[in-house]
């Protein structure tokens, strides 16, 4: 049964993401995760330009990247792109909406037994009010597949109404 975990940069449950488990596949982002995380499998990099000269020359090294675009292929030569394009037409154009969401999508196309999110919280309406609904539409996306979802309850809870 095939397992991916997500991982993001929240400190509150990074770590207990399943790196000793090699049942699980374990995908990341985030410069923030760097010398943090125990085991990568697939490491996402969608923002362009990447970051600081050291973030770059640490990414070079690393066996397994996904950029967004073929221009960040030609500073990554490692480095697979993002099919784009694809996960758009399957899913629709509106809840690309974070590197996390990205990642829910590839994720939920591979079929998985189960996806689980660690290191995501987004639990901060002012921060990430228009990163979670892109995030909570693959969960819905990943159930409607039959795909169990592990993650924060913060992220299976439906939007607080305040108006």
């Amino acid at each position: 049964m095939r397992r991916i975990a997500l991982i993001g940069a929240h400190p509150a449950t990074r770590a207990g993401a399943p790196y000793r488990d090699d049942a699980w596949e374990i995908w990341a982002c985030s410069f923030r995760n760097v010398g943090l995380i125990p085991r990568c499998d697939l490491w996402f990099e969608l923002h362009e330009p990447f970051g600081s000269d050291k973030y770059v020359a640490w990414l070079a090294r690393q066996p397994n990247v996904m950029v967004r675009t073929a221009a960040g292929k030609e500073k990554l030569p490692q480095a697979a792109v993002y099919p784009e394009e694809e996960m758009r037409r399957r899913f629709g154009p509106f809840f690309f909406t974070s590197s996390i969401a990205y990642m829910m999508a590839l994720a939920v196309s591979h079929e998985p037994h189960e996806i689980g999110l660690w290191g995501v919280q987004m639990a901060q309406r002012h921060e990430y009010e228009y990163q979670r609904p892109g995030c909570q539409y693959f969960i819905q996306r990943a159930w409607d597949a039959g795909i169990r979802v592990t993650a924060p309850p913060s992220l299976l809870e439906p939007p607080k109404e305040d108006w």
